[in-house]
């Protein structure tokens, strides 16, 4: 029987929690008005391009890509921004890329930042500022307001077929 009492209350949120969203900030659906509610105060991350990084695809949507162009162990360019190497059975590329961490709170003065390898394809490396990534989570901290630069390696080796590669990385930021 009392579990049957939580079900209503359960519901009721559901029902009600769109409404507790501002007006001029109402979400369209069900979906939208809880990731509202659970993201409110949360510090945001920005993906951004950096001076001396490859070009941005989607710059300013929910899902930026950096360019690294086409490349190759044997020929191939590399785009703008981006360093190629072929060492040993890899070739290695490398680029710059910005993280700009916005805080709701004014008490926070940190953040800390997790990152997460999705879709990983175990036939290259990806590391961000040295440190591999994987379906684990790596973190880092940065400062509300700032704006960081960073650096990401993937390492290719030369056996994997050829054909566009992808995983996405994550980012999500909790204040400290």
């Amino acid at each position: 029987m009392h579990s049957l009492l939580r079900i209503p209350a359960t519901l009721a949120l559901l029902v009600l929690l769109p409404y507790a969203v501002a007006a001029e900030q109402r979400p369209s659906t069900l979906a939208q008005a809880i990731a509202a509610a659970i993201n409110r105060g949360r510090p945001t991350v920005t993906i951004l391009a950096a001076a001396s990084g490859a070009s941005m695809q989607g710059l300013g949507t929910a899902n930026p890509a950096l360019s690294f162009g086409r490349t190759s162990y044997y020929a191939g360019r590399a785009a703008p921004g981006v360093s190629q190497q072929s060492s040993g059975g890899s070739i290695v590329m490398t680029t710059q890329f910005a993280l700009k961490v916005d805080c709701s709170d004014p008490q926070s003065a940190l953040v800390e930042i997790e990152m997460t390898l999705n879709s990983q394809d175990a036939s290259y490396t990806v590391t961000v500022d040295g440190t591999p990534l994987s379906t684990a989570t790596s973190a880092t901290v940065q400062r509300c307001g700032s704006v960081s630069e960073h650096r990401v390696v993937i390492e290719v080796p030369r056996t994997r077929p050829a054909g566009p590669f992808g995983s996405t990385v994550s980012f999500s930021a909790i204040a400290r």
